[in-house]
């Protein structure tokens, strides 16, 4: 798992290997203090995966740093 802390949020990222692909599946959860609450936003990277742990890791920190840089929008 990797953690980065980034414009005052935390960017947590695990990759996660697929047995049956050997492809690595990403997960990020961007969390942040709004008032004296602590609150999380997840998301999952795209179906068909990464081929290293290291391309899993770093596309799901570059997406947490660009959805706090691009002001948290709403997801659709």
């Amino acid at each position: 798992m990797q953690r980065k802390e980034h414009d005052g949020h935390i960017i947590e990222v695990t990759a996660t290997q697929n047995a049956d692909t050997t492809r690595w599946n990403v997960r990020v959860v961007v969390s942040w203090e709004q008032g004296t609450d602590l609150t999380f936003q997840p998301f999952d990277g795209p179906e068909e995966g990464f081929e290293t742990q290291t391309e899993a890791e770093a596309w799901g920190i570059a997406l947490g740093e660009k959805w706090i840089a691009d002001g948290k929008p709403t997801r659709t």
